[in-house]
């Protein structure tokens, strides 16, 4: 009489192998999948948070303004590299912001944002006014601004975020 052995066979331990390896690939594919999807949603809300805060220092400044005083940029496109405001218009004191753009970094006033800024743009008829021989930049009440943010994702390529906003000069004399 055959006495049988206790034990898996081959064969059994093979499918076992087989449908142990089905269910991590799937585990790992939601999982990874997961991830991208979270991983995407944190740059979008760090480049929200910065794109708040550029438009409240952006807006606290222009409000503050009596006038544009200098721009550089390009005038086919009202893309500025430089914005130079002046605050205070009186004759023995005259205080002025600066905005700018250097390196893709967008300092305000001496204030850094974090993120990459890839173009800030203006209304086109300041900038054409601006670059004019006589060009009087005095008589602009307001300010369009149109700012796009890049962020990269972690698993692909980058992210764009356009900030979109008009501010008036409230110490407009």
């Amino acid at each position: 009489m055959r006495k049988k052995n206790k034990g898996f066979t081959l064969l059994e331990l093979i499918i076992v192998l087989a449908i142990t390896g089905i269910i991590m690939s799937i585990v790992i594919s939601v999982f990874m999948n997961g991830n991208k999807v979270f991983s995407d949603s944190s740059t979008k809300t760090t480049l929200q948070m910065d794109a708040k805060d550029i438009q409240e220092k952006i807006s606290d400044i222009c409000m503050q303004a009596s006038s544009i005083d200098y721009i550089s940029g390009n005038t086919e496109n009202g893309e500025i590299k430089e914005l130079v405001l002046k605050l205070d218009d009186t004759d023995e004191n005259i205080s002025k912001a600066k905005i700018q753009i250097n390196n893709n970094e967008l300092n305000i006033n001496g204030f850094k944002i974090p993120s990459k800024v890839s173009n800030m743009k203006i209304n086109k008829e300041i900038v054409d006014e601006a670059y004019k021989k006589n060009g009087d930049l005095s008589k602009f009440r307001s300010i369009n601004f149109d700012i796009e943010l890049e962020g990269k994702k972690k698993f692909g390529n980058k992210i764009l975020y356009p900030v979109k906003f008009t501010v008036a000069f409230r110490n407009k004399k």
